[in-house]
C-alpha cells in the first residue's frame, strides 16, 4: 500500500518574499511583489563591494584644481576598501531604473562633491551632488579612471572613447569583451545611443582595430515588436535578470527533490509543506529551508554542496 505522502512548495512566491525583506531592509522603493527578485538584483549589480582596490588612471585623465580634494579623498576611500557607493548616482536606489552606460559597458560615474547631503526618497547619506562625473571602469581588485565630465556634455553617456582608451591602455582589463578574429563597426555616438535605446547588443571596432562586445543586455533582435517588449524599464531589468533566477530555481528543485526522496525513503506519512526560509550565499547557492510536518512540527534544513540530513522531531513512525 502506497505511504500517503503530500509534499507541498511555492519556491517562486518563498524567493519573492525573501528579496521583497532585502528591499524593505535596504529601505528601497520596489513596484511589485512578484518582481523584487529582479529589482534587488539590479541594485546588487550596480553597488560596489567594499573592498581594497588599486587606483589606475587613463594618461588622459585630467582632474580640474578646484576637484583635487574631493578626488583624493574618494582615491583613499578606494584604497582602503572604504564604501563609496554614496558617490555613485542616486538612481542606484531607484531598482527600477536601467542605467545604460552600466549595462552596456560595464562603467559608472561619481560624483566629486565634497559634503554629504541627505537623499529624501530614503533617508541616505550620499555625497552632494556635483556637475562634474568621473567616469569609471570599477574591476574586482582595481578601479580605472576615463575621464571627469560634466554631467551636461553632450558626449558624457554615450562616447565612445571610453572604450578606445581602454583597449589601448588597459586591454587586459577588457579582454573579456574582446572578439578575436571579427571586426566590428566604427560606431558613432549617435548610433551607440540608438542601438542602446532598442536594447541591442553591438560589436564596436576601437581606434586599436580590435573587435569589442557590449556586456550581455538582452538577446539583440530587431525583430517586430521587440522595442515594444521593452517600453518599460523593469521588463528590461526582469531580461537581464533572468537567467540568474532561473538557475536558482534549478538548484532549488534539485535540492527539494532530494528532500521528496529523503521523505520517502523515512516512510513517514503526512502532509510536508517545503519552505524557502533564507538564500544565505546567494553565489554559493547555500539555503536555509524549512520543513512543516502536518501543519505544525518543523525541522530546519541548510543546504550546502548538496548534502542534507533530516530529522523528524517527534513525529517519527
Amino acid at each position: 500500500m502506497p505511504l500517503n505522502i503530500v509534499i507541498k512548495k511555492n519556491l517562486e512566491k518563498d524567493i519573492n518574499e525573501i528579496f521583497k525583506q532585502y528591499l524593505i531592509d535596504e529601505n528601497l522603493h520596489y513596484l511589485d511583489d512578484d518582481l523584487c527578485f529582479f529589482q534587488y538584483m539590479n541594485f546588487i549589480e550596480r553597488s560596489i563591494h567594499p573592498k581594497p582596490r588599486k587606483v589606475l588612471e587613463a594618461s588622459t585623465f585630467y582632474v580640474p584644481e578646484k576637484l583635487k580634494k574631493s578626488y583624493e579623498i574618494l582615491k583613499t576611500k578606494i584604497t582602503e576598501g572604504l564604501d563609496i557607493n554614496i558617490y555613485l548616482s542616486n538612481r542606484i536606489f531607484d531598482t527600477n531604473y536601467v542605467d545604460d552606460l552600466f549595462n552596456f559597458e560595464d562603467l559608472v560615474h561619481f560624483h566629486l562633491g565634497s559634503e554629504l547631503e541627505i537623499y529624501e526618497k530614503n533617508q541616505k547619506s550620499v555625497i552632494k551632488r556635483s556637475k562634474e562625473l568621473a567616469i569609471a571602469l570599477v574591476k574586482d581588485d582595481c578601479i580605472i579612471f576615463l575621464a571627469i565630465k560634466n554631467h551636461e556634455d553632450e558626449d558624457i553617456w554615450n562616447n565612445s572613447g571610453y572604450l578606445d582608451t581602454l583597449s589601448e591602455e588597459f586591454p587586459n582589463q577588457i579582454a573579456y569583451r574582446e572578439l578575436k578574429e571579427l571586426s566590428g563597426d566604427r560606431l558613432t555616438d549617435e548610433e551607440i545611443e540608438n542601438a542602446r535605446k532598442l536594447g541591442i547588443n553591438y560589436t564596436y571596432q576601437s581606434s586599436s582595430n580590435k573587435c569589442y562586445s557590449t556586456i550581455p543586455v538582452l538577446l539583440g533582435t530587431k525583430a517586430k515588436g521587440f522595442k515594444k517588449s521593452l517600453k518599460s524599464s523593469i521588463s528590461r531589468v526582469r531580461a537581464k535578470h533572468s537567467n540568474q533566477k532561473i538557475r536558482l530555481i534549478y538548484t532549488l528543485n534539485h535540492h527539494v527533490e532530494d528532500i521528496k526522496n529523503e521523505i520517502v525513503e523515512k516512510q513517514n506519512p503526512g502532509i510536508y509543506e517545503i519552505k524557502l526560509l533564507k538564500i544565505l550565499k546567494r553565489d554559493q547557492f547555500l539555503f536555509q529551508i524549512k520543513l512543516i510536518f502536518n501543519g505544525n512540527s518543523e525541522t530546519e534544513i541548510i543546504l550546502k554542496d548538496d548534502s542534507m540530513s533530516i530529522s523528524f522531531r517527534g513525529n517519527s513512525r
